[in-house]
């Protein structure tokens, strides 16, 4: 995320309450859902984590990476979000 310039406010505009932005918030939502159901089958992920709550956890990471110091912290932040989703 760090290096894909325009990523956070790409996920700040999709994330915020606005309505016009609703579809594409669902497809987005959609997509990550079927990768946490397909991870879920697989057991490579704990059920019952939600597509939103990791959407948003990675807006406001990559609100971080957005700013050159920052890296480090959002390098942590994306290991602490994996840990607490990824099964061992």
């Amino acid at each position: 995320m760090a290096a894909k310039q325009g990523m956070a406010e790409a996920l700040a505009v999709v994330l915020t309450d606005d309505s016009d932005k609703l579809h594409t918030r669902t497809l987005l939502a959609d997509a990550v859902t079927h990768l946490l159901t397909a991870a879920e089958g697989q057991s490579a992920v704990r059920p019952g984590v939600a597509a939103q709550d990791v959407l948003m956890a990675l807006g406001g990471i990559s609100l971080i990476a957005a700013s050159e110091e920052q890296r480090a912290l959002a390098t942590r932040l994306i290991d602490l979000l994996l840990h607490g989703i990824v099964t061992n």
